[in-house]
């Protein structure tokens, strides 16, 4: 979890692993009571375990996390090649391409 520290009043900035990405996020419902630390980042789900493995098996029942379809071939890409934000959250390839302003000499394009 992420704590936005710039700003005058606590709040939650990420939380990962996101839920379509098979995270815990994709068990809670609305009206789930949750406990936040924002000192200690830390985040607590005040249902029972019975309850979240019930909420888990629907989940698994429906194929996972409901996804809007993409709306664009980028978009698609990007979410198939993204990672999560708490991993960088940068297209898995586009790591080995860093660095370039460093190379000798001019790139040929």
């Amino acid at each position: 979890m992420v704590v936005n520290q710039a700003s005058a009043c606590p709040s939650i900035l990420n939380a990962s692993p996101e839920a379509a990405a098979a995270g815990n996020l994709a068990i809670l419902r609305d009206g789930d009571k949750l406990h936040i630390d924002l000192r200690k980042r830390k985040v607590d789900v005040l249902i029972s375990d019975e309850e979240l493995q019930q909420q888990r098996q629907e989940l698994d029942t429906q194929a996972g996390y409901p996804m809007v379809p993409s709306s664009t071939p980028w978009q698609e890409i990007y979410r198939l090649e993204t990672d999560q934000l708490g991993n960088g959250m940068v297209m898995g390839k586009a790591t080995k391409y860093r660095g370039l302003g460093q190379l000798d000499g001019p790139r040929h394009n």
